[in-house]
């Protein structure tokens, strides 16, 4: 992309502050990794070197005590592959958000991981084996690009009866076998909480409605390797048909010759370089936006919100969140920044 407007527009899209706020209680553990979640992602090259590691990943925490934003802080061997394992783990993790003035706030926290060394007291397949025997071509992956999940609308009716009736608010993470199609199948539960409120059960009935690539970055094929899907369940979804998608991932985005397009005659005639816009639009099937209203636009008069709305076809977001949340259903509110070194030719 150009530097130009699309490209101030894209870089206030895409900004995601990780901050440290102040606390009156940090963020803590509800379910820790145990060996078992530690060997289900253990690199293949260092389980076959019978090689042990470690890594540290700092997290952003969310309200629902998921995690987000993580990043490899440390890890050693180096390039070894453990930092990224770590990463691949956070799914199954869940935490207490931290509290300032009693209320959830985001708080970053850094996470270490050990990697014992493969063997038989580790539960691995290497030196004599084991009961846990996976094959060396064995992935997990997490935060999958779905191209088809459920809507929030799905969510909402899949909501347990008893949570329903009583307000309380869950979440659970399956660990599902990835068909030749990219769909979910023979999902098992890693967690759920609270217990005894059906949300793992919720997260299943939902499983069928995920469809993602059938191959990876590589080219590799994903038939036969595992999908670990976190699915939350918020009780204030259950009075809100159109909740607000906190923190979407672009997947497509206009280019600057489409922004230049649509830049505004009046606005050119003017010689107004720089402008913003907020948008408020719905997200429809497949992440499209669909219906997007001007919030916000200054300088005001000149049709740069017109402008920007005209795009919103050129616009999507994923179809399902880090947070484990549906976005289908959803609305989103789009920043947009235009900051032109001159008037586009013909405007």
């Amino acid at each position: 992309m150009k530097a130009s407007a699309a490209l101030a527009a894209a870089a206030a899209i895409l900004a995601i502050a990780l901050p440290a706020l102040a606390q009156d209680q940090p963020a803590g553990w509800l379910r820790r990794p145990n060996l078992q979640d530690l060997m289900a992602v253990y690199p293949p090259g260092a389980i076959e070197r019978g090689e042990s590691g470690h890594a540290t990943i700092a997290c952003v925490v969310t309200v629902q005590g998921t995690l987000r934003g993580c990043r490899v802080i440390s890890e050693g061997p180096a390039r070894a592959g453990f930092g990224s394992a770590a990463i691949a783990i956070t799914p199954q993790l869940l935490m207490k958000p931290a509290l300032k003035g009693g209320a959830p706030v985001e708080s970053v926290v850094k996470i270490p991981f050990d990697f014992p060394a493969p063997g038989p007291t580790t539960g691995s397949h290497m030196h004599g084996g084991s009961p846990l025997r996976l094959p060396p071509t064995y992935h997990v992956y997490s935060n999958i690009p779905w191209s088809q999940a459920p809507s929030v609308s799905d969510l909402v009716a899949a909501y347990p009866k008893k949570a329903r009736a009583e307000k309380v608010a869950g979440r659970s993470t399956l660990n599902c076998l990835i068909s030749a199609a990219g769909a979910l199948a023979t999902c098992d539960i890693i967690n759920e909480e609270p217990k005894g409120y059906g949300f793992a059960g919720a997260a299943r009935a939902l499983s069928g409605k995920f469809q993602g690539p059938v191959a990876d970055d590589k080219g590799q094929p994903l038939k036969g390797s595992f999908a670990q899907v976190l699915v939350n369940f918020p009780a204030d979804y259950l009075d809100n048909p159109t909740p607000r998608i906190g923190k979407p991932r672009w997947v497509d985005l206009p280019t600057a010759e489409d922004f230049n397009a649509v830049y505004p005659a009046a606005a050119g005639k003017a010689g107004i370089l720089k402008a913003r816009v907020v948008l408020d639009c719905a997200v429809a099937a497949g992440g499209a936006l669909a219906g997007c209203q001007t919030v916000s636009e200054d300088p005001p008069g000149y049709g740069f919100g017109a402008a920007a709305a005209s795009l919103a076809g050129k616009f999507r977001v994923s179809t399902w969140t880090v947070e484990g949340l549906p976005t289908i259903g959803g609305r989103v509110s789009l920043p947009i920044r235009y900051e032109l070194p001159s008037v586009p030719p013909g405007k």
